[in-house]
């Protein structure tokens, strides 16, 4: 299966594989999104970011080649305002996991999610 781009775009958005310096700034936007917890039932893991980016957050299974974490930045001033997880072949090797998407609390209700899944869902579609 094809994989999202190392670096894309929407109108809005910049979508590009974390990179080591990325970590400190979007480990802070992680963490305003502790309250999603309370639904999930997941432990609130301050390192999240980190391990993602060292390990994957991976399913049963799962091989690091598969999985692809990203910054979500936007075009107008390439500010940190997200975080995606993905994994490309999971349950089916045909389908893609969307492990996490946050976009943070402060800039929700702009639309950016909903633009980030119409043009992540463009790109899956393009790759077949």
């Amino acid at each position: 299966m094809k994989q999202l781009p190392v670096e894309w775009k929407s109108d809005r958005l910049i979508i590009s594989n974390v990179e080591e310096s990325d970590i400190p700034e979007l480990e802070s936007i992680y963490e305003t999104s502790r309250y999603l917890h309370q639904w999930d039932g997941q432990e609130h893991d301050r390192n999240y970011v980190k391990e993602c980016f060292e390990e994957g957050h991976l399913p049963p299974g799962g091989r690091l080649e598969k999985y692809r974490i990203q910054s979500i930045r936007t075009n107008e001033d390439d500010r940190y305002i997200g975080l995606l997880s993905v994994y490309h072949g999971y349950p089916s090797e045909d389908s893609i996991y969307l492990e996490f998407l946050y976009i943070q609390s402060e800039i929700q209700k702009q639309g950016y999610g909903q633009e980030l899944i119409q043009a992540m869902t463009l790109h899956f579609s393009e790759l077949g």
